[in-house]
């Protein structure tokens, strides 16, 4: 079987154009590859972007929500010295009046012994009882409550 040189013209034009076909498809799978990775670079980028963007977006309420957070615990701070200076000045203003009424009962029960005694002409039976209810008093028969109350509340501030 000999080759003639229509079959190796035949041949060698197979040969050629199955290289150009290779070479077109070659060329333009590159081509379908290079636009496929640009398109991807391209959709990478903006979705960075968008990452980015969020971060920022959520440091931004983070670092401001902690700015917020500074500035109300400095607030209360401000608050709290303010509150427990009027407290004070309440509790100072009730000492006072609480010394105020005890003086104020002790003036006015003075008063009443003093008129009981007028009333009573001073009698020797007023002075053995008032004397009688000193020595209950003392011995704790008789409990002066005030003083209990006033204890306990001293107790409890302590």
């Amino acid at each position: 079987m000999a080759i003639d040189g229509v079959q190796v013209t035949a041949l060698t034009t197979l040969v050629g154009l199955f290289c150009w076909y290779l070479k077109n498809q070659t060329v333009q799978q590159t081509k379908r590859e290079n636009d496929a990775h640009s398109e991807r670079a391209k959709r990478d980028e903006k979705h960075d972007a968008i990452q980015k963007d969020e971060r920022i977006f959520y440091r931004g309420l983070l670092r401001d929500d902690l700015k917020e957070l500074h500035e109300d615990n400095r607030k209360n701070a401000e608050l709290n010295v303010k509150g427990i200076t009027l407290q004070n000045k309440i509790v100072g203003n009730l000492k006072l009046h609480s010394d105020a009424t005890i003086e104020t009962s002790k003036k006015v029960l003075g008063a009443f012994d003093i008129l009981c005694d007028r009333m009573n002409g001073g009698s020797p039976e007023s002075l053995a009882l008032k004397k009688k209810l000193k020595e209950y008093e003392e011995s704790g028969m008789i409990i002066n409550r005030r003083k209990e109350n006033i204890k306990v509340k001293v107790d409890r501030r302590i």
